[in-house]
């Protein structure tokens, strides 16, 4: 196989989309994957052609039609393209229809009709839009009950202004049993635990959120002491019985749609080089977006802490700047504060935007707790796009990242 020389775009045309608005218009000469002077393909072609019609469906058009030209000259190595749209009538949304597939649709509603009403974003009159309906999709999985979401416009008669949607569902396991075990061997450290964690995704049918994290274990530590002549002083042993339990209860859309309030409890049982431990939590929380790139949470934590079996000498540490306030048992209470911020244009893959996380905790023996601090930290994430650098027919990104904290 001789590939030979790449073939080049040298006419990209766009014909019967002006009804778009030319900043539309501009923008999807600009966002297109196809490129003049940059290499043809198909795999390009074809993305060109749905980012089009996309751009027609999008300001109304739900019957619109792409008709792709392409003329390649192979003495030239060159290509052009046409791009002829055919918009159709401008559209509205008709009537929404839930229907629900599979066991579910002859059980009762997963959960209360109000609640997925609450999230469509279409409404019968509004303008058509396929972002409206890709959004409802995402609002309509984000609820965590359905492993089947698919929002679907019944176009069925192109002379007809009207477009039914058509919204499918099909119910998820809202429960779920997790079980496992591990063993850990390595030099100074062997543990063998098991684990249980049981999850329910729409408790009560009200959406609420329960999880339940377990797991047990035994663990070994052994501290070598000094090597001489006479071989090994001493090595002793620290073991025990080991467990790290966290329930959790997350309630979303309270006081309202944008709000989640929560709680968390936790117990652990561990053993460290000299001395064993227990700590017992509660954690609640509330958390909310301002804005669709802006959100803010607030929580209180109480900790109680209790060293158990210390063998350490106190005159190893009771001098130190860490061992000044040493206490075997103690409590910790904190306020704290978050505030992110993301206007990335991928969450995952993101080639532009910010996100920003900063957060503040006081600590205060005013909240019944023992001792009295502040902690202060951030990270803040930078993405640039590189395709003014690299050219047309490379992509780039560049990614830098500042933390830190008090």
């Amino acid at each position: 196989v001789k590939e030979g020389k790449p073939t080049v775009l040298k006419s990209l045309e766009f014909e019967g989309m002006d009804i778009i608005g030319k900043p539309l218009l501009m923008s999807l000469e600009a966002e297109a994957p196809l490129q003049i002077d940059a290499p043809f393909n198909v795999d390009s072609l074809h993305a060109t052609e749905a980012l089009a019609l996309n751009k027609l469906q999008e300001r109304s058009f739900a019957y619109a039609e792409i008709d792709t030209q392409v003329d390649v000259f192979p003495g030239k190595h060159e290509a052009e393209v046409r791009l002829v749209g055919t918009p159709g009538p401008s559209c509205k949304f008709g009537e929404v229809t839930i229907v629900y597939l599979g066991s579910g649709a002859k059980d009762a509603p997963v959960i209360d009709p109000k609640r997925i009403e609450q999230e469509l974003l279409i409404n019968e009159g509004d303008r058509y839009s396929i972002s409206a309906m890709s959004k409802t999709r995402q609002r309509l999985f984000g609820l965590g009950v359905f492993s089947v979401v698919n929002v679907l416009p019944q176009l069925k008669d192109p002379d007809s202004d009207v477009v039914p949607i058509r919204v499918e569902l099909a119910r998820a396991n809202d429960r779920q049993l997790r079980v496992g075990g591990g063993v850990l061997i390595e030099t100074g450290k062997q543990d063998v635990h098991v684990s249980g964690d049981f999850e329910h995704v729409n408790l009560f049918n009200r959406l609420v959120r329960l999880g339940w994290e377990n797991r047990v274990g035994y663990t070994t530590l052994a501290q070598v002491g000094d090597i001489g002549t006479d071989g090994v002083s001493a090595i002793t042993k620290y073991s025990g019985p080991t467990i790290d339990s966290t329930l959790t209860v997350t309630i979303p859309r309270f006081p309202s749609r944008r709000w989640t309030v929560g709680t968390e409890l936790n117990f652990e049982m561990g053993v460290e080089q000299g001395y064993k431990y227990t700590s017992q939590g509660l954690g609640p929380s509330i958390q909310g977006r301002l804005t669709d790139r802006l959100s803010l949470d607030l929580g209180y934590n109480l900790v109680l802490f209790q060293f158990r079996d210390l063998t350490l000498d106190p005159s190893e540490y009771s001098n130190t700047a860490l061992g000044l306030d040493f206490v075997e048992r103690y409590m910790l209470t904190y306020l704290r504060q978050g505030i992110t911020w993301d206007d990335r244009n991928d969450m995952f893959a993101p080639t532009r935007g910010q996100y920003a996380r900063y957060e503040v905790a006081e600590a205060s023996r005013y909240l019944g707790g023992d001792f009295n601090y502040v902690r202060m930290k951030g990270d803040h994430r930078f993405y640039f796009s590189l395709k003014r650098l690299l050219g047309k027919s490379l992509r780039g990104t560049l990614a830098t990242r500042l933390g830190g904290g008090l």
